[in-house]
């Protein structure tokens, strides 16, 4: 409620036409706070939890206060250039970022995989769990093939 009525008293400073440059910046951070929040209670594991929370955060704020495309330019420019290969810290940041999501997706599939393999009751145990190292294994490898490939475009 309280986060409502922030947003019409910007509409109605805007509509007046008074200086609310300060107060927009103020409940665009509050606004994307609580979706955070929200956001992060649907991930399960407190430090994944934590951490894209920060992320998260931190993109916001520099995107609220029209900070995110110089901080890009920033972290692009501090670079290492090793023969013809140039490694920048934002192509670093978005490596990490594509390899984090692409093992939590192997995990994912991995689990699907397990329980689909758990729920099948003609199989052996014996034949589950080599199933299930073989799924695994396989589910685990595709992440590493996808990032490498990514890591050569990026």
């Amino acid at each position: 409620m309280w986060l409502i009525l922030q947003w019409v008293s910007v509409l109605a400073a805007e509509h007046s036409e008074w200086p609310h440059h300060l107060i927009k910046i103020v409940v665009s951070l509050l606004t994307a706070w609580i979706v955070i929040r929200l956001a992060a209670t649907l991930i399960r594991n407190p430090h994944w939890s934590r951490t894209v929370t920060v992320a998260a955060w931190i993109i916001a704020a520099l995107s609220i206060t029209d900070l995110l495309e110089p901080t890009q330019v920033i972290l692009d420019d501090l670079a290492l250039t090793i023969g013809e290969d140039r490694i920048s810290v934002l192509r670093v940041i978005k490596a990490g970022i594509a390899l984090a999501v692409l093992l939590w997706l192997a995990g994912f599939a991995s689990r699907l995989v397990e329980r689909r393999l758990v729920a099948m009751p003609d199989m052996t145990p014996s034949a589950r769990v080599l199933l299930g190292k073989m799924g695994g294994s396989s589910c685990s490898f595709w992440p590493w093939s996808s990032a490498s490939s990514r890591s050569a475009s990026i």
